[in-house]
């Protein structure tokens, strides 16, 4: 579903040695698994209404004739959509309910394009708002609606909706990896029972501590590499017992279980439908193992992992999603026959790379440090050009590079940026970029800049260049700064 911003809390453990003791076993650390989840309300738009005109008398009012859209006037190329829509209904139809007892194929999906809010589906919508070209539907997706690559609901139907904007820029593999992710979420209520989808999963990034997250991640890796089912079942057993300390320090709790639930059997189901290869899955892992830099980020590994782990023990765990507490980590401790973890000091990490995890943070704050003082300077004494939301805007997906919480400023962005639904296209090459506001919408992204020039539609500056759509201006603010406006 929909991913968050990434903020990074780094706490560090010293350790004095390696202890090869494992004598002082103790219980799991239990979370409250009967926590209340309140369902998110979601807005349904009305249906579309026809607009009567009244005629001159003595003529009576005539309702006038639907819009007819024609082909040529999608902004997404329909003989494209229509290829993904066919490789991924092929490849649910070659795993025919295999994977979960379902076969996927049909399922509502559709493709957004950020900018223009046009829409194409495979399937006609609940209201009957979009018409049919050729095979596919189109619409206009209401500005009230939020696009994205999501489960999303428009007119009645919830679609595993991705973005054109993302497909544009990746690889075909990458694109069907993707579409399996989302449509997957469409069947998820079904599979597992609708409460677990009426909450809210996210995870609060301020208690993340990344040094024990990727040690976990490191030791599930370890894990799943290894051949003798009881070096499997030790590791196992050694990652739990950091995952306990996670959960002593309160870094792990239920909103992360959920989470690991819908969006780690989502990423389970695209490595186990794409890759058909236990080590192409493994070398996947690992580099989204590497990727890890928030609490909610690694939810998607985890419950991936786990999913897969469970495979490798031979388990029979997809009944045990539909109980209302479900965990897919608790289901793998029973596989795994876990019933005590380890006294974190005594465990021993080195085997499991804990050096390079060191080291690598180190890094990080040092880069961070840097970087923060930058930021802080450039916005405390620079002009800054506002680029505000410009309607729905897309996941962080569409954003390149990497980013900081800065104190009293939130969170930068820097790197090489691309921004794909704002006004056009910003590109900021070693330039810092701040995000306020709800990570849906109602964005506001601002670049410090030292000279601002206009050519036409584009602005430009050290480092950045911003293309106009039409309908959009700069101005220039009483303070000095500048502002990106909508001219209607």
């Amino acid at each position: 579903m929909k991913k968050l911003p990434l903020v990074i809390v780094i706490m560090f453990v010293v350790f004095a040695g390696c202890s090869t003791g494992r004598n002082n076993e103790e219980p799991l650390h239990n979370i409250d698994s009967s926590a209340k989840i309140e369902a998110d309300e979601i807005e349904h738009t009305p249906p579309l209404e026809y607009i009567y005109t009244p005629a001159p008398e003595p003529i009576l009012p005539l309702e006038e004739p639907p819009v007819v859209y024609e082909p040529t006037e999608s902004s997404i190329p329909l003989e494209r959509a229509q290829h993904y829509i066919n490789e991924i209904n092929a490849i649910f139809d070659r795993d025919n309910g295999t994977l979960w007892g379902i076969n996927l194929s049909g399922r509502p999906i559709m493709f957004a394009d950020p900018l223009t809010r046009h829409a194409v589906a495979n399937l006609p919508d609940a209201q009957s708002n979009m018409v049919r070209l050729g095979n596919l539907y189109f619409g206009i997706i209401p500005e009230e609606v939020f696009i994205g690559n999501a489960l999303v609901e428009v007119w009645g139907t919830e679609w595993g909706m991705m973005l054109w904007s993302t497909v544009e820029r990746l690889e075909e593999e990458q694109v069907l990896s993707i579409l399996i992710h989302e449509v997957f979420h469409t069947w998820q209520s079904t599979l597992f029972g609708s409460s677990v989808l009426q909450g809210d999963f996210s995870v609060d990034d301020a208690s993340d501590a990344l040094t024990y997250i990727w040690l976990e991640a490191n030791i599930l890796l370890y894990a799943l590499a290894a051949k003798d089912q009881e070096i499997r079942r030790q590791a196992i057993h050694d990652a739990f017992s950091v995952r306990n300390e996670r959960r002593r320090r309160v870094q792990h709790g239920r909103h992360d279980i959920i989470a690991e639930l819908v969006e780690g059997t989502a990423v389970y189901t695209e490595l186990m439908l794409i890759f058909h290869d236990s080590d192409a899955r493994l070398a996947s892992l690992r580099e989204r193992a590497s990727q890890i830099n928030s609490r909610f980020g690694a939810t998607y590994f985890f419950g991936a992992i786990f999913g897969i782990l469970l495979d490798e023990l031979g388990a029979e765990w997809r009944d045990g999603l539909r109980h209302p507490s479900a965990d897919l980590g608790r289901l793998l401790q029973d596989a795994a026959g876990i019933t005590t973890v380890t006294p974190f000091a005594e465990l021993c990490f080195e085997q499991y790379g804990y050096s390079e995890i060191v080291a690598r943070i180190a890094f990080l704050e040092e880069t961070y440090a840097r970087i923060t003082a930058s930021a802080i300077d450039a916005f405390a004494y620079t002009r800054t050009l506002h680029v505000p939301d410009m309607g729905a805007m897309p996941f962080f997906s569409d954003l390149k590079g990497h980013s900081l919480l800065v104190p009293g400023l939130g969170t930068i962005f820097y790197g090489n940026i691309q921004l794909i639904n704002t006004a056009g296209q910003l590109t900021v090459n070693y330039g810092l970029l701040r995000w306020d506001g709800n990570h849906l919408f109602q964005i506001n992204y601002v670049i410090p800049i030292i000279d601002i020039e206009f050519d036409g539609k584009r602005a430009f500056g050290h480092n950045w260049e911003l293309l106009l759509n039409d309908d959009f201006i700069i101005s220039e603010m009483p303070n000095g700064n500048f502002v990106v406006e909508r001219i209607s």
